[in-house]
């Protein structure tokens, strides 16, 4: 066999009512079955009813979906929190028995208790973790469906942000041999050795699961980013049963393509797992590049010296909350480069893969975060799972252990970073460890100076002092400005709690962003700063509280969308000409409107209607600004750079909106779960000029595709983001659409009361991705239990075990054969008995036993159902009557009557139901 990626995005049951693992009624039969190893019962049971609910894909929050609540936190937004349930079905080939079965959850956002097939797998405490579960000792093969039952716990939190709630990431299904390499078995580390060579250093773990002894052949190649095969290495492997093994390998190349900012060049390792049971593949990224920490200089990034541009930012999204799919993380990591940031901050806990794998490919710098600042034994298996999983990514150039611990000033707080600063190197070396303090950095007895990096939140007035004290100690602001602002608002209004774009407005520890790029860009020993934050988020209202539910500190709001400052720090951080004028030129007649200019020339020139306003010299500290009355037209800026004009801007007066429009902000939709259309709407005047004031609502149609969410922007909004309407704000929203499964287009219409509708068609196209594992609409009734011998006489089929009686008769499962106990005894008897939720009566519901041999006897809470002779193998089918609803007792009997006196149920016995 070869490896083989399924996913299992699609077709989740899903509720938010109150269920249970636990027996519903304890008695000692209940008790008893549910101490068992695949005791868990309710949801967790094969022969749940899960029809009433809903259906979805993921990745899925299910917390932005319910209303916001006044006596919520909100810190968390407002948003109430509590648990929730999803269930999913596969089948797998008889063949996959001899295969190693994985289940790979990507993360999943709550304390959540992952079962199979009734088992318990595990219990995961931590909502940004990756994790894979093997599921071979317990799945079912053939015609017998699998089950994965999820329990997703929030009524605690790890972050005092949003987090959400669900399987918010990506959950996969690998069929491989049992030797294998194992989930993030691969680290590649390349080391430059001289000017030109460099060594790579490789380490292979992997794992034997099956009872027998096994070997076989590792083979592994590097690709060049153009695909050609530059290196490769083969070791002999032999592993004893159920054991794992690092295999390691170095190798040495000559001026590999340099992973920059400008031209992240990726490499591919794919290696193979050759044996006896098949061949077992894994690939990995990588990149060639060297990074450095200097306390005088800064950071350096192939020997060339880089100013860290960096923003800091949780994981929600308008419309989605945390379940953010890949192509809208491109997008957003789109218009953070577009601005000139090139780092990230995954603040604060470990991001999604698929967030790494774009900052590899788009050149950003990242500082991945550790979540738990603890020695626990829990706290340091997520640490390593963390660095197992990044390691090979080249974008990654630091690891933080913490954010403002209250202990990191402390003796403790010591202890704890050198702890875990010697277990993170244990698994990678190559990478400086830092801490993000809001105080304490100062003491000789705590964490400050014993890390490779000293990060300062805030702090400013604080830069020059630590170095004067500790000179050789590299430093970086961490966190930066918290300054506020709400995308297309003027002026600041306190009763509105919303904020202007001046850049005059932060909270009482923060800065400007004048301020902060200021204090950072004019020191060489600070390498560099993240601002809070790059995008809005929900959660923390900062200065505020009820109703607003969204922070205001990003530099764009919840939808990606610009604010004014977001061409203020074009300013500070791109090197070619910018000029943004502010702000929009839609007054009423002849009121004094503040005109600022963010601009890296030397001069801005401010023209109305083609009538020169003045040139001013521009400073970044203190922007040029003109009080212009307003009138009707055309407001421009020219911006100047040694005498010439490098670059221009302007701002037109809009008429009456008569009409919607539509902008798609990604090029293509593709037909898998990583894909989504973010769709901009706003009111345009007959011109088609936007309406920067419209706030009109408007209502959406999909056709071939899923509304996903919905959002404006606005923080105090507290429209649901589940809605086929909306509000502008500020003269646009926006709409986020997935395709549906198998649909070659989606058209996107929208329509309101006083405006010209807009429909926008979007072609459907395929790309690479693992095919998707679909779900059976089949129940399977367990818990059997069967005569443990064969009975002369025709048995009772009315009889009831007490609920003490666990041995009268013997649990049993049909896995293909028929009964031993009936082998060769012609005209005897065996009786099947169990429990079983039929479901409601809305729809019709058939016993089905695809094969079965000998005379089959169905009964129903005592009443015979229906009856067949199957002398050689047959299928039963028996319509339940519409009377029989929840639990039902059913009885089975079989006697002998066979071409080969052998006779019993053969397959598993399901309940399908039908309209």
């Amino acid at each position: 066999m070869q490896t083989t990626w399924f996913s299992l995005d699609r077709k989740w049951r899903f509720t938010h009512s109150l269920q249970s693992v636990l027996p519903k009624f304890l008695t000692h039969e209940t008790v008893y079955a549910f101490s068992k190893g695949n005791g868990a019962q309710g949801a967790a049971m094969l022969n749940f009813d899960d029809s009433a609910w809903e259906e979805v894909t993921l990745p899925h929050d299910s917390q932005h979906e319910l209303p916001f609540d006044l006596t919520g936190i909100p810190s968390h937004g407002y948003l109430p929190s509590g648990a929730c349930w999803y269930r999913r079905t596969f089948l797998l080939d008889p063949s996959d028995a001899e295969a190693e079965i994985q289940l790979i959850f990507d993360g999943i956002s709550g304390i959540s208790d992952i079962y199979f097939n009734g088992t318990k797998l595990l219990h995961n405490e931590s909502c940004y973790n990756s994790f894979a579960l093997s599921l071979s000792d317990v799945a079912n093969f053939g015609v017998t469906p699998n089950l994965i039952t999820v329990r997703v716990d929030k009524t605690t939190w790890e972050g005092w942000w949003y987090e959400g709630c669900g399987i918010n990431r990506h959950v996969w299904l690998v069929k491989r041999p049992r030797l294998h390499i194992v989930k993030d078995g691969l680290w590649i580390k390349p080391v430059k050795v001289s000017e030109d060579k460099w060594r790579v250093d490789c380490e292979f773990t992997l794992s034997n699961t099956s009872a027998n002894a096994l070997c076989g052949t590792l083979h592994a190649s590097s690709f060049d980013p153009k695909g050609t095969e530059h290196l490769a290495i083969t070791l002999p492997v032999s592993l004893a049963s159920y054991e794992q093994r690092a295999y390691c390998a170095s190798f040495e190349t000559s001026k590999p393509d340099l992973w920059t900012l400008d031209s992240p060049a990726l490499y591919k390792l794919h290696a193979q797992v050759i044996s006896e049971q098949g061949t077992d593949e894994a690939t990995v990224r990588y990149g060639y590049r060297t990074i450095r920490v200097d306390g005088e200089t800064g950071f350096y990034l192939n020997d060339i010296p880089v100013k860290l541009l960096g923003t800091c930012n949780h994981l929600d999204h308008a419309g989605v909350g945390s379940a953010v799919p890949k192509d809208l993380w491109r997008y957003r990591l789109s218009m953070l480069k577009e601005m000139g940031s090139n780092a990230f901050r995954c603040s604060h806990n470990p991001p999604p893969p698929e967030l790494l794998e774009l900052c590899d490919e788009m050149g950003i710098l990242v500082m991945d975060e550790n979540r738990s600042y603890s020695t626990a034994p829990d706290a340091l298996q997520l640490l390593a799972s963390m660095l197992r999983r990044d390691r090979n990514h080249p974008c990654i150039v630091m690891y933080s252990l913490f954010n403002e611990e209250p202990m990191q000033g402390t003796a403790k707080g010591r202890r704890l970073a050198l702890h875990q600063m010697a277990e993170l190197k244990k698994l990678d070396d190559s990478r400086p460890i830092l801490g993000a303090f809001n105080g304490g950095f100062f003491e000789e007895i705590g964490a400050g100076i014993c890390l490779d990096i000293t990060g300062i939140n805030y702090y400013v007035d604080s830069y020059d002092d630590f170095h004067q004290k500790y000179p050789h100690q590299p430093m970086l602001s961490t966190e930066s400005a918290s300054a506020f602002a709400t995308r297309g608002q003027i002026e600041s209004n306190t009763q509105a709690q919303v904020f202007g774009n001046y850049d005059e407005d932060c909270a009482a520890w923060g800065q400007t962003a004048r301020d902060a790029n200021i204090s950072v860009l004019s020191r060489p020993f600070v390498m560099g700063l993240f601002i809070w934050t790059g995008f809005d988020y929900r959660g923390e209202p900062t200065p505020y509280e009820w109703p607003s539910v969204s922070s205001h500190f990003g530099i764009m709001d919840t939808c990606g969308y610009p604010k004014d400052v977001y061409y203020l720090y074009q300013a500070f951080w791109r090197k070619e000409p910018c000029l943004h004028i502010l702000p929009h030129w839609n007054h009423p007649k002849g009121k004094r409107v503040r005109v600022m200019a963010y601009s890296n020339c030397e001069e801005v020139e401010l023209f109305l209607n083609s009538r020169s306003l003045g040139k001013q010299l521009n400073d970044l500290a203190n922007p040029p600004s003109w009080h212009v009355p307003f009138e009707k037209g055309t407001l421009s800026a020219n911006g100047y750079t040694g005498g010439y004009c490098t670059v221009t801007d302007k701002r037109e007066t809009a008429g009456t909106a008569v009409k919607l429009c539509l902008q798609s902000l990604m090029p293509t939709l593709y037909s898998d779960p990583d894909s989504v259309i973010a769709v901009t709407v706003f009111a345009a005047d007959e011109r088609g000029l936007e309406c920067p004031t419209a706030k009109n609502r408007i209502n959406i149609t999909i056709d071939g595709g899923d509304l996903l969410g919905v959002g404006n922007g606005d923080p105090n909004s507290h429209d649901p983001d589940i809605s086929s309407s909306c509000n502008l704000f500020h003269g646009r929203c926006q709409l986020l659409v997935r395709a549906k499964h198998g649909a070659k287009e989606v058209i996107v219409r929208v329509t309101s009361h006083t405006l010209q509708s807009s429909e926008l068609t979007m072609r459907v196209t395929d790309r690479p991705f693992p095919p998707a594992l679909m779900p059976t609409t089949m129940r399977t009734i367990d818990g059997w239990r069967a005569s443990h011998h064969a009975l002369s006489q025709r048995p009772d089929p009315t009889i009831t075990l007490s609920t003490n009686d666990m041995n009268s008769m013997e649990p049993i499962t049909f896995e293909g054969i028929p009964q031993r106990i009936l082998e060769d005894k012609d005209g005897m008897y065996c009786l099947y008995q169990t429990k079983a939720n039929v479901g409601d009566s809305s729809a019709k519901h058939y016993l089905i036993i695809s094969r079965a041999r000998g005379f089959v006897e169905v009964f129903g809470n005592n009443i015979l159902l229906g009856s067949k002779h199957c002398f050689i193998d047959d299928r039963v089918e028996i319509e339940i009557p519409s009377s029989y609803v929840g639990v039902c007792h059913f009885s089975i009997i079989v006697q002998n009557h066979t071409v080969d006196k052998r006779a019993g149920i053969l397959d598993p016995i399901t309940i399908v139901s039908a309209p």
